[in-house]
C-alpha cells in the first residue's frame, strides 16, 4: 500500500484519481501539482488532494508518481524529476 502517492497534472485523468482515491478512501497522503495552479488550488479547496506541489522537490518521498499530463509534457517533467 501506498502511504504518499504525487499525482502530476489535475485534469480528467488526474483529478479523477485524485478524487477516486479520496473518495475510496484508499488512505495514502495525495500530492498534486498541475502547471496552472488556480486548478492545484481548487483540487486542494475540493477535498482531491491532501498537499498542493509547486516544486517537483516535494515528490522526492511519495511512494508513487503518476503522470497524467500529454505525452511531450511527461517526458519534460520525467526528466525534471
Amino acid at each position: 500500500m501506498f502511504k504518499k502517492i504525487g499525482i502530476l497534472g489535475l485534469g480528467l485523468i488526474g483529478g479523477s484519481l485524485a478524487r477516486a482515491l479520496q473518495k475510496y478512501n484508499y488512505g495514502a497522503t495525495i500530492y498534486g501539482y498541475n502547471r496552472n495552479q488556480q486548478s492545484t488550488k481548487e483540487a486542494f479547496e475540493s477535498g482531491a488532494i491532501d498537499v498542493c506541489v509547486t516544486d517537483f522537490k516535494d515528490f522526492s518521498d511519495c511512494d508513487l508518481l503518476v503522470l497524467c499530463c500529454p505525452v511531450n509534457i511527461n517526458i519534460r517533467m520525467f526528466k525534471d524529476l
